[in-house]
């Protein structure tokens, strides 16, 4: 994905279905997506879930934004440093307990 020759602020990565295709987005344009609404996002652009299959070849913006049939859909993450797994099983922890 980055080589030791790819400028830090430039990730460049390949379009699946076998074509070599090269997307190059930097810092910035990261930034915007990750502060843009789900309305003021371009439709044309957004990636279908269904043609995003393997992470190392997914488009960057595809880490913000996809469609779910005709919806748009926008992720965001929280930047605390707890993985998925740990808010899921700290979530199943808490809901035992309002069990016992």
């Amino acid at each position: 994905m980055l080589s030791a020759k790819t400028p830090t602020n430039v990730i460049k990565l390949k379009k699946e279905n076998n074509r070599e295709r090269s997307f190059l987005m930097n810092v910035e344009e990261l930034a915007r997506y990750k502060n843009m609404s789900a309305e003021e996002i371009d439709r044309k652009i957004v990636p279908d879930i269904e043609d995003i299959k393997d992470k190392k070849n997914a488009e960057p913006l595809s880490m913000y934004f996809m469609k779910v049939g005709n919806v748009i859909v926008k992720c965001s993450y929280a930047e605390n440093g707890r993985s998925l797994e740990d808010c899921f099983l700290s979530y199943l922890k808490k809901k035992a307990m309002l069990l016992d």
